[in-house]
């Protein structure tokens, strides 16, 4: 019945999925050890939202070219490479950035931003298949370090 809904509604990519890189651990007890972890992993976040914005502006700035970027991207989640080479643009924004994918992949796009209060990097996916875009965000950005 769904499928119908979209169908007629014309929406082509109906699944999204959030992921969520916790960059320290939230279990740790003792405040003082927490208030430690906390603050490394702020810094984990800024280098791993660093780099993809990096990449980003690069593209922007004309340092570097898609295609480039294509590749690169595509050598750190070799799992993501058939995404990665739809790569067709991407968008800067004040708190992260959105990547849009061509053609009739099983993603149209994908949000990184970082959280304004927390060590912790958002993980926006939408496309066609939900258990694609877990598994995209689980086998590729979960556990990514740059």
């Amino acid at each position: 019945y769904l499928a119908e809904i979209f169908t007629s509604a014309n929406i082509a990519n109906p699944m999204e999925y959030r992921g969520d890189i916790v960059h320290y651990n939230e279990a740790i007890f003792d405040p003082e050890e927490l208030a430690k972890a906390k603050k490394e992993g702020i810094a984990e976040r800024v280098v791993f939202n660093k780099y993809f914005t990096d990449l980003a502006e690069a593209v922007r700035d004309g340092k570097m070219t898609l295609e480039a970027v294509q590749d690169k991207l595509s050598a750190a989640m070799p799992a993501m490479a058939s995404d990665w080479r739809r790569l067709e643009k991407i968008d800067v924004w004040s708190d992260g950035l959105q990547c849009w994918f061509a053609g009739e992949g099983k993603v149209r796009d994908l949000c990184i931003r970082p959280s304004g209060t927390d060590a912790k990097t958002k993980i926006y996916l939408d496309g066609k298949d939900k258990q694609y875009l877990i598994d995209l965000f689980e086998q590729n950005f979960k556990d990514f370090r740059p």
